[in-house]
């Protein structure tokens, strides 16, 4: 266990658990804060809900490498056996003018048969209570809207705006025969349809500005704090863009998956692109795209770069999710992108009085990428 993860664990103190250890909430349960050696319960709790792998290595990195000034993951307890689950990620956001800490809510989790129980309602009142207390103005997640009955609604969560998923296919031939059987001339039929649609997508991506040059980078260096600060003046509501936030989000995780382009222009940074690629499905992923928001050039430049990164490892198709409506959308609408099936809402419980609720339903002025959540 690192010094931090240590140091966060540890101080959640006696009083932490006297303010919840005590309090059941259920005939065999009770609410408290993560305590150190709860991982490896939760670890086991994740892969009984979501059926998919988790080590106890990510789930640190996620949850709990970064500096918390608020107990951030609050568990139900049966015995010795962790059945529910609530938590947020560490995010710096700016609003307006000035910084706050908050956090991004995520791997929301309720033991099959502790299930109609009244365990996450608890767990996330207990985590909520926290958190307002801690002056957290307002926590944030991406929701599916029909997902936002009880016990959601209970905890306060409330949709701002959509975010759309968006595909461009690359080898239609691999996406088709996915689903169909496809007989002989068709895959060959598919293959020149996609080249000649890729083809004239590239074709209006292709920079057109001298001066933009994009690379690979494979680590944060101070060239992303001098981005953000160029760049975080254009923006009224965002997640903290900085060297510390590309370091820790694209390069921190132990199973590295992402990659990270950064255009320059005329020697200053001048946007970056973070990706992945899902070998499984063959699918290319845009996970965050930062520039000034009408810098077309760079915006476009940055995509076709990815796109070719995906072209070259032999991806299906690309994706992306992006607010609906924006002019980012439109960016990569006219980078050949189609609308794909598929809508999250970004969404918040608001603890505090002072949350700009109305900045924050507008996609134009809450500046949010699917990176800065959890899901991809």
């Amino acid at each position: 266990m690192t010094p931090v993860i240590e140091k966060q664990l540890m101080n959640r103190t006696a009083e932490d658990r006297s303010d919840t250890l005590g309090a059941s909430h259920g005939p065999s349960w009770t609410v408290r804060a993560l305590l150190p050696g709860d991982e490896t319960g939760v670890v086991k709790l994740y892969r009984e809900v979501f059926t998919r792998p988790l080590t106890a290595a990510e789930y640190r990195w996620k949850l709990l490498s970064q500096p918390a000034p608020f107990p951030n993951v609050w568990v139900a307890v049966a015995g010795e056996r962790i059945v529910g689950h609530y938590a947020c990620s560490i995010l710096r956001f700016k609003l307006g003018d000035h910084l706050a800490t908050l956090g991004q809510v995520g791997d929301l989790m309720t033991a099959r048969d502790y299930r109609r129980q009244g365990v996450l309602t608890a767990v996330g009142t207990s985590a909520n209570a926290a958190w307002t207390a801690a002056g957290v103005p307002f926590v944030c997640g991406l929701s599916y809207a029909g997902n936002l009955g009880s016990p959601h609604e209970l905890l306060g969560w409330r949709l701002m705006f959509p975010f759309q998923w968006l595909r461009r296919p690359l080898r239609p031939e691999r996406i088709i025969a996915r689903r169909h059987r496809l007989p002989p001339p068709v895959p060959a039929l598919l293959r020149t349809a996609g080249w000649l649609w890729n083809a004239g997508a590239n074709a209006i991506m292709r920079n057109t500005e001298s001066g933009i040059i994009v690379g690979e980078v494979f680590e944060a260096g101070p060239e992303f704090d001098r981005l953000w600060d160029s760049l975080s003046p254009h923006y009224e509501v965002l997640v903290v863009r900085d060297r510390a936030w590309v370091a820790h989000r694209f390069f921190g995780g132990p199973d590295q998956r992402y990659r990270v382009l950064l255009a320059e222009r005329d020697g200053q940074p001048a946007g970056y692109l973070a990706f992945r690629i899902v070998a499984e499905s063959g699918t290319g992923l845009v996970v965050d795209i930062f520039t000034a928001p009408d810098d077309s050039a760079v915006q476009q430049t940055l995509l076709r770069c990815a796109v070719k990164e995906f072209d070259r490892a032999g991806a299906a198709e690309a994706r992306v999710q992006v607010a609906k409506g924006t002019r980012l959308e439109h960016q990569f609408r006219r980078a050949g992108f189609l609308g794909a099936r598929g809508t999250l809402h970004a969404s918040i419980v608001s603890l505090a009085e002072t949350v700009p609720r109305e900045a924050l339903s507008d996609p134009e002025r809450w500046f949010a990428q699917s990176g800065d959540f959890d899901v991809i």
